[in-house]
């Protein structure tokens, strides 16, 4: 069953909030796409994407980013305890106030301490080098608000009063066991590294001022200073600070890239550029195979950013390659794109409108969010002005009779910041359908669609619900099924059953074909069965009889459109995509009353599908179909028979055949009688010895 909230909002405002169509698309093989837009802050606009096809499902969240907006700001952010240590994305982005969205950025180092592959700069100033090697890129913007993703060319070295020269490996990050001069300063931690049993001949140059303090060498950590940094170093690189600098040298520190730090607001590494001019460009890592991704895209004229991730390594999400993320990019309006750190760092968080705390809103691949080295995150630097809009809706994704649903109702001002609402003060109506309200909850009488007007404080909005029949799926829900039941006038009649297949052939097995062949020869004008069927059994029947078999097909039969699908495989996709496509036209052209789906496994449940949202939206195509007034019916093969209403469809479990003589032949040997007049379509289960 579907899983996207019901949301809508107040009219007139320049925000589509969901889109959701079904495609047939034989060329590029999309059989279904949901889109849902929202402005999120001034200047911000989220965009949310769930596409199936034939690779599967891709589901992209998706940021645009406007970077002369006056009213956001763009930061990085990073760990409280500095470079050193990681953090979730959801604790970095908690402790920074107005946070509209973020995502994680750079990749790291997987080790202790931590630190950044790539740079780190914000207002001119180096908290991180530049990665080491040239097949890394940086993601920056210049002070003219101008972004660019490129390969840098850097040098990093200090020079003392005295001339001294001395070549820098990194600043604020660990490299080659201490084996080249790093620089640490209070972005990197509280406190140097020390000396230890591994690294014995540490070297630490403590700079204040950029005066030399104190020049140690095989001593414990030391605090950093607030207004200076640590030079530090092991083996060959530890001798050659400890006889370079001394106390009281005056140090500067040089750091020479090629588009100048000075004319630099924002910088952070991330992996290949994955597009230039528009194109694919040629990638410089190993970006193949399927998994999560984000990266960052920029519009051509470089006054916009597009913050993209994509969910995989799921159930129901693969995720990408970096061939397909690129083309990806180039859809959503990137003229140039970064990639950045993937797999499982991949994360995103933003707020809805009229919400204060962002959330996480993709899916990370570990099941919860990795510790990760920094993250960019979109704030809100508006002060608080006057009520723009309201945004109501109720967070259940199926909405059935004679359940109350709360209605959440969430205000926010002219440059889409919350507002706190003064629930008091709120009015509903029921403009369209049947129900009650009992304060702030909705109760629907019947089925159908229904409109709640919202209003608060001279602003508007309105609900569209699509309310369901009562579902025999939910706890405690007792359904009796009309359908279910003797038929009063004869008509066309089918006989259901599982599949029939023999382990020894034994003379109950005779007994139960001989009945089941005469049975369906005398009374019956079609058979189905929902699993394979023994030769000797299939031989014996002399009406047309359909069982299950490795493809898909249709057939109609007066008012009746039997439909066979083939989810051997464990879901429609994994066993032949096209069915997809054929079934949709199939189901959106029909005129028959009367649908049977037949399988030869559930859809859920335990044997079902393993993409839970391959289930759902089949199930959801189904229920579309008997909103239309359709009956329909879903035949499958599971351990008992059994009956189950979900928004209006019935799904049928017929059972296993089994010739256990300790079990009661009445019941074990059961099927399904349909009986279809042109009053009405009713069904019963019988016994076969009856």
């Amino acid at each position: 069953m579907n899983r996207f909230k019901r949301i809508t909002m107040s009219a007139g405002l320049s925000v589509i909030m969901i889109i959701s169509l079904a495609i047939t698309s034989f060329a590029n093989q999309i059989v279904y796409e949901k889109i849902e837009d929202e402005i999120i802050s001034d200047g911000v606009t989220y965009k949310n994407v769930l596409r199936f096809t034939k690779d599967g499902w891709l589901n992209m969240n998706v940021v645009y980013f406007d970077l002369d907006n006056e009213n956001t700001a763009l930061k990085l952010l990073q760990s409280e305890e500095g470079l050193s240590t990681r953090d979730t994305l959801s604790s970095m982005t908690k402790k920074e106030d107005n946070v509209v969205a973020s995502m994680n950025a750079d990749f790291f180092f997987m080790q202790t301490p931590s630190s950044p592959t790539g740079t780190m700069i914000r207002d001119g100033k180096m908290i991180s080098s530049p990665v080491i090697g040239e097949e890394l890129a940086t993601f920056y913007i210049d002070n003219f608000n101008q972004a660019f993703a490129d390969y840098w060319d850097y040098d990093i070295y200090i020079t003392t009063d005295k001339g001294n020269k001395i070549q820098l490996g990194s600043i604020n990050k660990y490299l080659w066991e201490y084996r080249d001069i790093m620089l640490v300063d209070r972005n990197w931690g509280t406190h140097s590294p020390g000396a230890t049993e591994k690294y014995w001949d540490m070297v630490e140059v403590v700079v204040e001022n950029d005066e030399v303090l104190e020049v140690r060498s095989g001593q414990p950590a030391v605090e950093i200073p607030e207004n200076g940094y640590i030079l530090l170093a092991s083996a060959a690189k530890a001798y050659e600070l400890y006889e370079n600098l001394q106390v009281g040298d005056i140090v500067t520190v040089h750091t020479d890239i090629t588009p100048g730090i000075d004319n630099i607001k924002l910088a952070f590494g991330g992996g290949t550029i994955l597009v230039k001019d528009g194109q694919v460009t040629p990638f410089t890592q190993d970006v193949s195979g399927a998994h999560p991704r984000t990266a960052i895209g920029i519009t051509q004229d470089r006054s916009r950013l597009i913050f993209v991730t994509i969910d995989g390594r799921h159930t129901s999400y693969k995720g990408v390659d970096g061939g397909q993320l690129a083309e990806i990019l180039i859809e959503l309006g990137s003229h140039e794109a970064i990639i950045m750190d993937g797999g499982g760092s991949t994360v995103m968080m933003k707020r809805g409108q009229g919400e204060f705390e962002p959330k996480v809103i993709s899916h990370p691949s570990d099941g919860v969010e990795r510790k990760i080295i920094n993250s960019v995150a979109i704030v809100s630097t508006s002060p608080e002005s006057s009520l723009k809009g309201i945004k109501a809706g109720i967070d259940d994704e199926k909405i059935f009779v004679g359940i109350p649903y709360k209605i959440n109702v969430r205000a926010f001002d002219k440059n889409y910041n919350p507002l706190w609402v003064n629930h008091s003060k709120v009015k509903f109506s029921l403009k369209s359908g049947k129900g009650s309200f009992s304060g702030t909850n909705f109760i629907p009488i019947e089925p159908g669609r229904v409109i709640i007007g919202v209003e608060y404080l001279g602003v508007a909005s309105e609900i569209v619900l699509d309310v369901l029949p009562p579902d025999s799926s939910l706890e405690g829900i007792v359904i009796e099924d009309n359908l279910n039941k003797p038929y009063e006038i004869e008509g066309e009649k089918l006989f259901i059953h599982s599949g029939i297949r023999f382990k020894n052939y034994t003379l109950l097995d005779k007994i139960v074909i001989n009945r089941i062949g005469s049975l369906i020869n005398n009374n019956y004008n079609l058979s189905l069965f929902t699993g394979n069927v023994d030769s000797r059994l299939s031989n014996n029947i002399k009406k047309q009889m359909i069982s299950a078999r490795p493809e898909h097909s249709s057939m109609e039969q007066g008012d009746n459109l039997i439909i066979q699908l083939d989810n051997s495989k464990d879901g429609i996709r994994q066993t032949d995509f096209e069915q997809w496509p054929w079934l949709q036209k199939l189901v959106n052209t029909t005129d028959k009353k009367n649908i049977f789906v037949v399988m030869s496994k559930p859809i859920f449940g335990d044997g079902g599908f393993t993409d839970k949202l391959e289930a759902n939206l089949l199930m959801d195509t189904l229920t579309e179909l008997s909103r239309k007034g359709k009956y329909v019916f879903v035949l499958y093969e599971a351990q008992d028979i059994s009956i189950d209403i979900i928004n209006g469809v019935r799904y049928i479990s017929t059972g296993t055949y089994s010739s256990d003589i300790t079990k009661d032949p009445l019941k074990i040997f059961r099927y399904i009688e349909f009986n279809i007049s042109e009053e009405e379509t009713t069904y019963q289960v019988k016994s076969l010895f009856e």
